[in-house]
């Protein structure tokens, strides 16, 4: 397994990458990060990956809920308290098997991944994040820890005045970062231990942390297998990562790897989950010859703080919805609408972006209800043209209906956020200026499409409601070497 390297040159959304170099470089002897060395039992090239990852993930772009220095060095001191009493030490080592995979609840499991373990070739159990009845599991998958962990967590705060001293010079939270290194790795070293296995399949790929790929490395004789989870760009989000095996939507993620340094042994296009559950109702409502209902559908990614971006991005925002709105005023025979992501009911998240795309859309915007039973889909194969900042939803839509196009609209002057190379389905003005707006999205609807581009096509190479069986297809082929 080797890192892919490429010069981070003139491509401004890469140019955090050689100062993590810098970082790695000029720390790597200082007491904290010997110190971390030692308890990821990490080489010093295993090292230098993991300073990297964490210089990134202490970058604001990274670290959108900022906390105050002063209350991360509070909780680094009682780090050690808190996993000596939430956290299960006194444990017997239960049976290995050959596959285990990892999910959030019952719910999410039947949705995205039953079929999957289903196909598992030998023993196999799943790690869940809260109660899983009905199938073969483990216990929580961050629940555990390996009882001799705890005098070196005892120890970590002995370095938190020098890593205080650290983030105030680099104007980031290395602190917290270093913090959440540190528990990543405890976490996934006692459930590894506890509940061996040869490959362990996981959805969560947001951090990709070389912490846990290290946990996994010294506990199991397998694969770290990762599923793709969500649109995937050139962000600091995914930078210095480490897997074994990169289960993807596409082909697209190959081009990640070199400029965001990322150490991957293998990829393999399986499709997206998200996408391929949708194969039979797209294909229903072809049969059933649905009707257009929409010309401009607006995609929901909630509002501040709701929507797990930093507060610029998401204030960003505001001007799709102002520009959205103007839109329909302008062109009221538009039939445009705005598309809600399905929440709870009585949350505090429906609650807020609900009160708040209220305040701009006075023109004839229609608001359309999610129950979350594939509303969204219907809607966007009713539909001439889906507008979204980043959403998964932005590809998807190419391939729901033909002829249906997407604009991915990026207000916020974040080079981070750009999700398509294809100018024509790609908008991104600070300036948020209207005149523009209309302009691409006329254009946009008056393109004919007779497939999907090749900038989706790179995103997503399969739609055939098949995605859960080549995942179980490709871990299979790992269990007996021949995708090894």
């Amino acid at each position: 397994m080797t890192t892919a390297a490429a010069p981070a040159a003139s491509n401004p959304a890469l140019a955090f990458i050689p100062k993590a170099e810098a970082f790695a470089a000029a720390h790597r002897g200082d007491a904290a990060f010997r110190f971390l060395r030692l308890f990821l039992r990490a080489s010093e090239d295993e090292l230098d990956l993991v300073m990297k990852k964490l210089y990134c993930d202490a970058l604001p772009q990274v670290n959108y809920q900022a906390e105050p220095l002063w209350r991360v060095a509070l909780d680094s001191a009682l780090h050690p308290f808190f996993y000596a009493l939430k956290k299960s030490w006194l444990w017997s080592p239960e049976p290995a098997v050959v596959v285990q995979i990892e999910t959030i609840d019952l719910a999410y499991f039947r949705k995205w991944f039953s079929r999957a373990f289903e196909g598992f070739s030998g023993t196999k159990r799943v790690s869940p994040r809260g109660a899983l009845p009905e199938y073969p599991s483990t216990g929580p998958v961050e629940g555990s820890i390996v009882p001799g962990v705890l005098p070196w967590l005892a120890v970590a705060p002995l370095f938190i005045p020098s890593l205080w001293l650290l983030s105030r010079r680099h104007g980031l939270n290395l602190l917290k970062s270093y913090r959440r290194c540190l528990g990543m790795y405890a976490v996934y070293e006692g459930h590894f231990r506890r509940w061996p296995c040869r490959h362990f399949v996981t959805y969560a790929d947001e951090l990709n942390h070389p912490s846990r790929w290290l946990a996994f490395k010294h506990n199991c004789s397998g694969s770290l297998v990762v599923v793709q989870n969500g649109e995937r760009g050139i962000h600091p989000f995914y930078a210095y990562s480490a897997m074994d095996v990169y289960l993807t939507f596409g082909d697209f993620c190959a081009t990640m790897l070199a400029p965001l340094r990322m150490r991957v042994g293998r990829l393999h296009a399986v499709g997206a989950l998200c996408l391929d559950e949708q194969h039979e109702r797209v294909r229903a409502l072809e049969r059933a010859g649905e009707p257009i209902a929409w010309d401009v559908l607006m995609v929901d990614q909630g509002v501040w703080p709701h929507c797990g971006l930093d507060l610029r991005t998401a204030r960003s925002f505001e001007a799709m919805f102002r520009n959205l709105n103007e839109l329909k005023k302008r062109n009221p025979a538009l039939r445009v609408a705005y598309q809600l992501r399905p929440y709870a009911e009585g949350s505090v998240q429906g609650r807020d972006t609900l009160a708040l795309i209220k305040t701009f859309f006075t023109d004839g915007v229609e608001i359309l209800p999610n129950n979350g039973n594939g509303d969204s889909y219907v809607s966007l194969y009713k539909s001439r043209l889906a507008i979204t900042f980043n959403s998964t939803l932005g590809y998807e839509a190419f391939f729901i209906r033909r002829g249906l196009k997407a604009l991915f609209v990026n207000y916020a002057g974040n080079p981070y956020e750009n999700y398509s190379a294809d100018e024509r389905f790609q908008l991104t003005d600070e300036a948020a200026d209207y005149g523009r707006y209309e302009r691409r999205v006329l254009e946009l609807l008056d393109l004919e499409l007779a497939e999907p581009p090749a900038v989706a096509r790179e995103r997503h190479a399969h739609f055939d409601g098949r995605a859960q069986q080549r995942i179980a297809e490709f871990v299979n082929a790992l269990g007996d070497g021949r995708a090894a």
